[in-house]
């Protein structure tokens, strides 16, 4: 699968310090891709969805303050992943 290679590769180049500015910013370009990747369909909707919602409701019930951003967040989501990750990538 395609996100397991990805995964692999940025576990491969963990030593940051060694890469030079232009090497930095691909990585930085590839962990945003990946991170559109993600939640985007239908990635999202088999696998991200449910797992940062999760995140999300374990962080607001357990850490104080955090409910106050991540309640909103939680409910803009969905429309979020509808309109902007459908067309994005």
């Amino acid at each position: 699968m395609y996100c397991n290679s990805v995964f692999q590769s940025f576990g491969l180049m963990n030593d940051v310090k060694s890469l030079n500015r232009r090497e930095r910013a691909e990585m930085r370009r590839r962990a945003f891709l990946l991170l559109y990747y993600l939640l985007r369909s239908p990635f999202y909707d088999r696998y991200s969805e449910a797992k940062i919602l999760f995140l999300l409701r374990f962080l607001s019930n357990y850490i104080p303050g955090v409910g106050f951003v991540a309640r909103p967040l939680m409910e803009y989501l969905p429309v979020w992943q509808k309109i902007y990750f459908y067309n994005w990538g």
